[in-house]
């Protein structure tokens, strides 16, 4: 399917990544719904133990309840959560751009980014909660300048400092589009979110992990809000649009699929 690269607006952007969540389900909601069916099996198991731990009252198993609790965050913020975040960026990016993508591209993505993307995130939550902190706004203003920071070390394979000045350079002049996308886009997943957490509450088996999966569909939504996000703005910036047109018809003559240039 054809996707029109170009400048849009804050409704074309959420709408668009819509379409994309769609047209493309098999492989974007596959890659969110592996990568968050660990957490899924484990908030299902962490769901059959609270009981045990409030009849029987054990310290023993609150302190293993608390133990498994915190593993499981881990597991999420260091592992899934960068799989996750390259695996859905590579496929949306793909797929908005005219390329093609499979789930085990995705995942050998995500898994082979996994050291570089854990280190840049580690170093930009490092200043953001420093900012936070400190004084409440810096904190904020970092979290905006780089909103684009998975796109870009997924895109562009920036990684470190480089990956932080590349997104802020983008989105200069561009925050409160990028604080307008985030909260209307937030607002929808939560919507859509609750009503599909509420339909799979009712089916068996899946009431304990309906919350997880919910998540990992808006997730989805969310990544393909903030590619469409990152390619807005450089076509505004870069002419990116002009650029992937000329690669389009260079690649059509030499038989190359086009790939993604970067200043």
């Amino acid at each position: 399917m054809q996707y029109e690269i170009r400048a849009m607006s804050v409704g074309e952007i959420l709408d668009t990544a819509f379409q994309l969540v769609r047209n493309h389900a098999k492989v974007i909601l596959g890659v969110a719904l592996i990568a968050y069916l660990p957490m899924a099996v484990m908030v299902a198991l962490l769901g059959q133990i609270a009981p045990t731990i409030e009849s029987e009252g054990e310290v023993g198993l609150n302190t293993g309840f608390l133990l498994a609790t915190l593993g499981m965050s881990f597991f999420a913020m260091l592992i899934v959560m960068p799989v996750a975040s390259a695996g859905v960026t590579y496929a949306i990016s793909n797929f908005y751009t005219g390329k093609t993508a499979t789930i085990g591209e995705a995942f050998k993505t995500g898994f082979s980014l996994l050291l570089p993307l854990m280190g840049t995130q580690f170093l930009m939550w490092f200043f953001v909660l420093g900012g936070l902190l400190l004084f409440i706004f810096p904190g904020l203003y970092l979290l905006l300048v780089w909103l684009l920071i998975v796109q870009v070390m997924v895109m562009e394979r920036k990684f470190g400092f480089r990956a932080l000045g590349r997104s802020r350079e983008l989105m200069i002049g561009n925050l409160l589009r990028g604080l307008g996308v985030s909260i209307v886009g937030s607002i929808i997943v939560g919507v859509l979110g609750q009503g599909l957490g509420l339909a799979l509450g009712f089916v068996p088996l899946l009431g304990d992990a309906a919350g997880v999966m919910a998540q990992a569909v808006g997730f989805a939504y969310l990544s393909a809000v903030y590619v469409l996000l990152y390619l807005d703005i450089r076509c505004r910036k870069e002419a990116f649009d002009l650029e992937h047109l000329a690669q389009m018809v260079e690649g059509s003559g030499s038989g190359h699929a086009p790939v993604i240039q970067t200043p």
